[in-house]
């Protein structure tokens, strides 16, 4: 993702397949990775009234317009889908993670239920990227809740700069830690063999 440029051709390449596949380019276009609970139907229910294509991938939804629920994705790929779509809907933290990486709009769906103060992996990543406010219980039906989150979601403008930023800083933090363990047990595989060839 560091390398955007180099995903281009990739990515006109994948934008025709989904085309020849029934994907409308031709309007808003929202990738759901959610099922039909509360929350998932409203959401749909919510674009599709709005003109919006939805299509579910990962997740069988049969509300939506196109279902790719059953077609298989190579990982990198999937990882890409969401730059080819207008906005996400996802009960999946790693929906929202390539929402980010992608500079794609989403609305997350929380499908755990934490007791006391604690947090879930989804509300946890949305308050490292300040960005609690899209978040939808799973539950949710009520359509003026569903409304509001779409609003903050769609129609405020995301500060992709800083969270761009973000995630070149967490990436670099990733860098650093995976070269350091595995220096780390380089030199503890080093270190027993010293101690066979000393026995």
């Amino acid at each position: 993702f560091r390398e955007r440029a180099q995903l281009r051709q990739k990515d006109r390449a994948l934008k025709e397949s989904l085309s020849e596949m029934g994907v409308d380019f031709s309007r808003p276009r929202c990738l759901v990775i959610a099922g039909a609970g509360g929350a998932e139907c409203a959401a749909v229910e919510y674009l599709e009234r709005r003109g919006w294509q939805t299509v579910a991938v990962t997740e069988r939804n049969d509300q939506c317009s196109l279902r790719f629920d059953d077609r298989g994705f190579a990982p990198l790929e999937w990882a890409r889908l969401f730059g080819c779509f207008d906005a996400c809907v996802t009960e999946r933290m790693h929906g929202a993670i390539f929402s980010l990486l992608n500079n794609t709009p989403f609305v997350a769906i929380e499908m755990t239920n934490v007791a006391g103060n604690g947090l879930t992996k989804m509300q946890s990543l949305l308050q490292r990227f300040d960005v609690e406010d899209v978040l939808l219980q799973n539950d949710e039906r009520d359509p003026v809740t569903v409304q509001q989150a779409f609003e903050r979601a769609f129609d405020t403008s995301w500060d992709w700069d800083r969270i761009n930023g973000q995630i070149e800083e967490a990436s670099d933090q990733q860098i650093e830690f995976l070269q350091g363990a595995s220096s780390g047990a380089a030199g503890g595989w080093a270190k027993q063999q010293m101690r066979k060839v000393s026995a």
